[in-house]
């Protein structure tokens, strides 16, 4: 008996829109829609049966990561419209006339609000390596998925790479959505 491959829904209605990020954010989102068609297209090119079925519910966990990438993307830049706003060379120029004065009580709340700016600026510096990181895994996950079409040999591993990268774009994710 013949079995028809069973292809993986493509995403309707994909909720990434590259339209609302700016350069330094859209990049990490691009790479990850990029390793998301190469994936895809290696599991149409896959032989029927248990590794094609395989690769196909991993696809699942691609769409998971990409989305995942594009949250964390729109958290950062939300957090560095955030700095913007808050203008960290105005808090340091108070900051800094503040010593001058010697207020003490003027000193302690403008140190404050100077460490909660530092803190998050280089939040949103660390997450965008994250992210360029988190691509780079993404692209070996892929790359992986190849050689196992080309060499089937353990798809539970590539799966459990897959996994670990998501659960790692959640937590970034996450860690982004605690500084708003």
């Amino acid at each position: 008996m013949f079995r028809r491959r069973r292809r993986e829904a493509q995403p309707t209605g994909d909720p990434v829109d590259l339209t609302q990020l700016r350069p330094r954010w859209r990049a990490a989102v691009e790479e990850a829609v990029g390793a998301r068609s190469r994936f895809r297209a290696l599991v149409d090119r896959a032989a029927a049966g248990p590794m094609a079925e395989r690769l196909a519910v991993l696809a699942t966990s691609i769409d998971e990561g990409v989305l995942a990438t594009y949250r964390t993307a729109a958290r950062a830049q939300a957090a560095e419209d955030a700095l913007i706003e808050m203008n960290p060379e105005v808090v340091n120029d108070q900051l800094k006339a503040a010593k001058r004065r010697g207020s003490e009580a003027e000193i302690e709340l403008l140190a404050a609000q100077h460490s909660s700016v530092n803190r998050l600026m280089n939040s949103v510096d660390d997450a965008e390596e994250q992210l360029r990181m988190l691509d780079l895994r993404l692209d070996a996950a892929v790359a992986r998925a190849a050689e196992l079409i080309l060499r089937p040999t353990d798809t539970v591993a590539v799966g459990q790479e897959i996994d670990a990268l998501v659960t790692e774009l959640d937590a970034l994710r996450q860690a982004m959505d605690t500084l708003e």
